[in-house]
């Protein structure tokens, strides 16, 4: 292998599945998922320096999802209709986050629990623009992520 060479099964970054169990769908049509960031929580100590609290700190994630996608779109909008008003008791789900390598191989999984939709962003319009994709955006929040 050279130098700056990838190796083969390489895990890129347009290879993944999100699915979420109890949705409806197997997996998610999507495009994008934002950095999934997980911060333990810090105490300051009495001689001024810091330590973990031993907590993590709530988990919060974007996902964008092509608007022709049908199913996936219905699936989520129904998830974040069940988080409103008379909230579900089942409103959290819990999901996996699976990373593929150049053969479509999963390689490495992220399970993510109690995780809900929390915001909901409709596709951006614009008549005069050259016919990109229109997504829509929904961010979540989530109990904890763990490496499987």
């Amino acid at each position: 292998m050279e130098k700056g060479e990838l190796s083969a099964g390489y895990i890129p970054n347009n290879k993944f599945l999100l699915s979420v169990a109890g949705l409806g769908v197997s997996s998610l049509v999507i495009i994008e998922v934002s950095g999934i960031e997980q911060e333990l929580e810090t105490v300051e100590l009495p001689d001024k320096t810091v330590a973990t609290s031993g907590r993590a700190g709530i988990v919060e994630f974007t996902i964008k999802v092509p608007a022709h996608e049908s199913n996936s779109i219905a699936s989520l909008n129904g998830w974040f209709m069940s988080c409103r008003g008379s909230v579900s008791t089942d409103y959290k789900k819990d999901g996996t986050l699976a990373l593929q390598n150049t053969y479509g191989e999963t390689v490495s999984s992220w399970s993510i629990s109690g995780m809900f939709p929390m915001k909901r962003t409709l596709p951006e319009m614009n008549a005069a623009g050259a016919g990109d994709l229109s997504m829509s955006e929904w961010a979540f929040k989530a109990d904890d992520v763990s490496k499987l």
